[in-house]
């Protein structure tokens, strides 16, 4: 695991969290976003409560507290002004709310980074209406996904906040090897295991467990409900398993994915929407540009063909000429299969035929056989040996039909 410098730890003090709402298909969801090393949370919410915010709210500055960076405040919309007492008197932070009919830049704006990473997990399944246990699931992977990597105007742009707030190190088999609602065969360990009862069971991917050991957080698609498995194996979807996830979604309730904001409002998939800061790229096009640089003449084929070797066109008049040659000599290098459409040819001859076949030999009971053809194994001479119906019993062996 690699280690933040000192001097690179010291710059996080003071730290602001930026507190904001999201609906996605209806369920509430609180996000938020520090000023320093630009790190993203989101937690699912039971209800719009103010209970509810602070019981969510108060599992993100523990992250930062394991990691020993300490929240100084946090910034947010009216709507959290009843989290105002509590969050002072338990949280040992400052809290500050926008007045009516303003809002948090930054919190809007990571907002619309959640919504479109979200867009893109739903538009890779196969399915048109996600249950409601998977669809959180990947609202809570893909923002956790997007502190794997440097942020730009975070204190380093080297370390991620996965690092600064020293998490466990990612792992490929566990975390990315599997898509999130794969159909997977998962193992089920049983007492009895002499029976005739089936082994594996039929769910899809959620998330792998946050522990040591390992395993894997699975929906089964007979209950809908989350259960947890050590042994799992991707297998294709069929539409069977689509069926049946449709069918879950409907029993939830969910409809085709839509995402809002605070104000119940459809955050659409734009690239810019008025009121939201944005951060313009000022840096020229040609900013890395040595201007001393003098670029390599490119060379030209064509004029060295033309003015170094002297090469003159191929006109018309040659071409023709090459091309009759070509006509007389290929019909005596590649002879040409006849037709009988071919004027002035003979005839196609008629294809050979194969020898008939002998006569059948008629026995005495009035049955038709042929004689059998086999090869001896000393010579390979083909020999007509007849079969047993064709010989008569007679009472001396002069008289023996062959």
């Amino acid at each position: 695991m690699t280690e933040i410098p000192r001097a690179l730890r010291t710059k996080i003090s003071p730290l602001t969290i930026y507190l904001n709402v999201m609906y996605v298909n209806g369920m509430p969801m609180l996000t938020t976003f520090d000023s320093r090393i630009k790190c993203r949370a989101l937690v699912p919410l039971k209800n719009c409560t103010a209970k509810s915010h602070y019981d969510s709210l108060d599992n993100v500055p523990r992250c930062y507290n394991r990691a020993t960076i300490y929240v100084t405040s946090i910034d947010s919309n009216i709507e959290f002004n009843t989290l105002f007492e509590d969050v002072e008197d338990n949280m040992d932070a400052k809290f500050n709310y926008a007045p009516p009919g303003e809002h948090v830049p930054a919190a809007e704006r990571i907002n619309r980074t959640i919504a479109d990473h979200i867009r893109v997990a739903v538009h890779y399944l196969p399915y048109r209406n996600i249950p409601h246990l998977l669809l959180k699931h990947i609202a809570v992977s893909k923002t956790e996904k997007l502190n794997w990597f440097p942020v730009k105007g975070s204190l380093s742009d080297t370390f991620t906040p996965h690092q600064f707030l020293v998490l466990p190190p990612i792992d490929w088999n566990k975390d990315v090897k599997i898509l999130q609602g794969s159909y997977c065969q998962v193992f089920t360990e049983r007492t009895v295991k002499n029976d005739l009862k089936q082994r594996t069971l039929d769910m899809l991917f959620l998330t792998p467990m946050k522990n040591k050991q390992g395993g894997y957080v699975m929906l089964n698609l007979a209950t809908n409900k989350e259960v947890t498995s050590t042994r799992i194996t991707q297998v294709p979807i069929t539409d069977l398993v689509i069926r049946t996830v449709k069918e879950l979604a409907a029993q939830d309730g969910m409809t085709p994915l839509k995402i809002e904001n605070r104000t119940r409002t459809m955050i659409c998939n734009n690239d810019m929407l008025p009121g939201i800061d944005y951060e313009e790229d000022v840096e020229p096009v040609t900013g890395g540009h040595d201007p001393n640089c003098v670029p390599r003449p490119q060379r030209s084929y064509d004029n060295e063909l033309s003015n170094d070797r002297n090469c003159a066109p191929i006109t018309l008049s040659k071409l023709n000429n090459l091309w009759a040659g070509a006509v007389d000599f290929l019909p005596v290098r590649l002879p040409r299969r006849r037709t009988a459409a071919d004027a002035g040819d003979a005839p196609v001859p008629a294809p050979p035929r194969r020898s008939p076949l002998p006569p059948p030999v008629i026995t005495h009971s009035g049955r038709s056989t042929r004689p059998i053809t086999r090869f001896t194994p000393a010579h390979n001479q083909v020999l007509n040996v007849p079969t047993p119906k064709q010989v008569r019993i007679a009472p001396t062996l002069a008289e023996i039909e062959y």
